[in-house]
């Protein structure tokens, strides 16, 4: 197929911009080659920068909002997410050749980026794949065809790639990107006659083809390679590299350094390639990285782990430079890939327990037809020796709140009926009943705070039973310090581990989860019939000002929304006013801001890691994307670092917060039990300013589990129903004396 080299030649002819872009193609297309020097890349960057600044609106008014840069390295980089929101482009929209759009799942915004036309993205594509010097074999292709997927960036690419060795390919990929059975048969057995070929695909399409092969080996002829674009973004699957390229040398026998691997993105026109593993990723000198970091935005040292930002001359139609979300370390002429930033983690109170169920948990036979059996606990203790020692144990984790004897004594009493009725029969009613708790507990522990897998841990201790605790990779220190506190008679009541074992899941009577649904769902599916479960799965928080003309709940705003690193369930992720609160929305957050900076200054954040950091920057740079471009946004934040963040937003819709100290302020919505509908499933608290009747029948409405006053968010009562549960009751069983 021939380049297009053309676009609606009368939008173009239109276009006050056309010649001053005609100019600067040729000087790019000249540029594409391997001796630019650092300082010609400097001034032509400089130059489409003031060229993309004049004529791309969205990214213009952006840049007024920015420093004038003085070097390549200082050209504001657009936040990737931003080509899902806007239309990047230079040229009027009547002009647009071709748009690529990015891959997502389904109802996912796809991102998109807008073409002149694709004759210099096919002249990066092609100078950048020369530069490896590789043999042109005939290609085979795991991709659709360019004219099946034509907004693909990447089927666009590999046919450019393939028209470029002279060979016919062969492709083995339907229009809906599923291997073609028909075309792949050829492929699924050995034959000695075949010539050497250029492999070329993402790395899931090779992985279906491998899974398609079962155990028979397809060895290529000698000097084939293959090329691999990474890629298994939607598909619910996912395989380590090494793993890969191991299956790569077992069914076709190409060793790692014949396996190359393309680092290119749709929003980019230009890529850099890497070969084998471990390798550094390098390019031509028309586009070049920084290894930035999170927290400063300033380039790391070499050694370091950063974000990628990214400045490709061939994006002349849209912006040269590009935040992306991906994390690597800076290498010597290059980076080490580390991947995209992973803001699918399970964050808040489903950040928990989820490296459990990877690769560790498997169905498992059933107990046998009538299940676990129920057995019941004999502690050398009574109830209220373990509650003294307990309260004795608990007193220096302050986040606790008041735990006394006397306070778990009645925890018993109201879940229970009889402070005693673990130790003895009582009276009920006409007869005696007596609570058996279970002998043994699993509790599969929260990593992000401290409290709920104290507080699991202390009323399985209460209750009289054994506690097995799965603590989280990372380890819980406050646990250690907590178990180290015990009597001997407690202590020997607690195991701990990081690892978890079948043994532990067949010997639990009950079993207490903290995690993500899924986690939740996979440890439903593991425990027998008669084992106990409760189930901590995902939840969130928020607050309502309903009236505070005086400011005088951003105090405990503050702090409820930064204890913990607003990593638990009680943490909240926006405050809502009303509109009759008596101030204005970006008054609260400004004054809100200032409290948060008070606050971090007596209780500094923890240490977040690269991409905790990279989250919090990249919404900040979004956020003030969008701001820039009209939306009603305000961003306040620490001016060091990401200690801290407050936005006064008054877009529709319940933000997604990155956490560690971050935190929407926005205006109430005119129906909000609506407006909530989709996170009511996993609503939590309700901090509400002032606590009345009428706002707590607000909060009721939304389907709040909890409801207390701004500043008491993160302080559950000892009697508290987590999660709308009783914590004791569902835990024990019961026997009955009549007569």
């Amino acid at each position: 197929m021939a380049p297009v080299s053309s676009s609606p030649t009368s939008a173009v002819a239109g276009w006050p911009g056309a010649s001053r872009y005609r100019e600067l193609e040729a000087r790019v297309r000249a540029a594409l080659q391997p001796n630019l020097t650092e300082a010609e890349f400097d001034a032509l960057a400089l130059e489409i920068h003031e060229f993309q600044r004049e004529w791309n609106g969205p990214y213009g008014r952006w840049c007024a909002t920015q420093p004038q840069p003085r070097s390549w390295r200082e050209i504001p980089a657009v936040p990737q997410a931003m080509f899902k929101r806007y239309r990047l482009a230079c040229f009027p929209p009547a002009a647009t050749h071709t748009v690529f759009r990015t891959s997502g799942t389904t109802g996912e915004t796809r991102g998109e980026h807008h073409f002149l036309n694709t004759s210099l993205y096919e002249a990066s594509v092609l100078a950048g794949w020369r530069r490896l010097q590789l043999p042109r074999w005939q290609p085979v292709i795991l991709s659709p065809r360019a004219e099946d997927a034509p907004d693909s960036s990447l089927a666009c690419m590999l046919r450019y790639l393939a028209e470029d060795t002279g060979h016919p390919p062969i492709w083995l990929c339907q229009a809906d990107g599923q291997l073609d059975r028909e075309r792949l048969a050829p492929w699924l057995r050995s034959d000695p006659s075949r010539e050497p070929v250029t492999l070329l695909g993402t790395a899931l399409g090779f992985l279906n083809w491998f899974e398609q092969m079962g155990g028979t080996r397809v060895p290529l002829a000698a000097g084939s390679f293959a090329m691999e674009t990474g890629g298994f973004k939607g598909s619910g699957r996912d395989i380590a590299k090494p793993e890969l390229y191991g299956l790569f040398q077992d069914r076709l026998g190409l060793e790692p350094q014949q396996i190359w691997n393309e680092y290119g993105m749709c929003e980019l026109s230009s890529q850099f390639y890497t070969r084998g593993l471990g390798g550094i990723h390098t390019s031509g000198p028309w586009i070049r990285a920084l290894v930035v970091s999170p927290e400063t935005g300033a380039e790391v040292p070499i050694g370091e782990t950063g974000v990628l930002r990214i400045f490709d001359l061939a994006n002349l139609g849209s912006v040269l430079a590009v935040q992306t979300a991906d994390l690597a370390i800076r290498r010597e002429g290059g980076f080490e890939l580390l991947g995209r930033n992973p803001a699918a983690l399970p964050r808040g109170c489903s950040r928990m327990a989820d490296e459990a169920m990877r690769g560790t948990l498997a169905p498992r036979q059933s107990a046998g037809i009538g299940g676990h059996v129920f057995r019941a606990a004999a502690p050398s203790l009574t109830c209220a020796e373990r509650a003294r020692a307990l309260a004795q144990a608990a007193a220096p984790f302050l986040f606790l709140g008041t735990v006394t004897e006397e306070s778990l004594l009645e925890l018993v009493k109201l879940e229970l009926g009889h402070p005693e009725v673990l130790d003895r029969f009582v009276p009920h009613g006409v007869h005696r009943v007596r609570a058996q708790a279970p002998a043994t507990l699993l509790h599969i522990l929260s990593g992000n705070t401290p409290a709920a897998a104290l507080q699991t841990l202390l009323r399985g201790l209460l209750l009289g039973s054994m506690n097995l605790c799965k603590l989280p990779a990372r380890g819980l220190p406050e646990v250690d310090a907590f178990v180290g506190a015990l009597p001997p008679e407690l202590r020997a009541c607690v195991q701990t581990n990081a690892t978890l074992s079948d043994d532990w899941i067949d010997r639990a009577d009950a079993i207490v989860v903290f995690g993500s649904d899924e986690t939740v769902a996979a440890f439903r599916a593991l425990a027998h019939p008669g084992q106990t479960l409760i189930a901590h799965g995902h939840k969130l928080s928020l607050g309502v000002v309903l009236a505070d003309p005086e400011f005088a709940s951003i105090a405990g705003a503050a702090r409820d929304a930064s204890v913990f690193d607003q990593q638990g369930c009680l943490s909240p992720h926006v405050f809502y006013l009303d509109k009759d609160a008596g101030c204005s929305v970006a008054d609260y957050a400004r004054c809100l801001a200032t409290a948060m900076a008070e606050f971090a200054a007596r209780s500094p954040r923890g240490d977040l890691s690269a991409s905790e950091s990279n989250s919090i920057r990249a919404l900040r740079g979004e956020l003030s994307f969008r701001a820039a471009n009209g939306e009603p946004l305000e961003v306040h934040a620490s001016p060091e670092g990401t200690a801290w963040t407050v936005i006064a937003d008054h877009t529709p819709g319940f933000p997604a917060t990155p956490l560690n100290r971050v935190i929407f302020v926005k205006p109430l919505p005119e129906n909000p039990a609506s407006e909530f509908a989709a996170i009511q499933p996993h609503l939590s608290t309700c901090g509400l300013w002032p606590l009345e009747p009428h706002s707590v029948d607000l909060a009721l409405r939304l389907g709040a589990l909890r409801v207390c006053r701004i500043g008491e968010m993160q302080r559950p009562a000892l009697s508290w129903h987590q999660d709308g549960q009783a914590v004791l009751a569902p835990l024990v069983r019961w026997i009955d004396w009549e007569g």
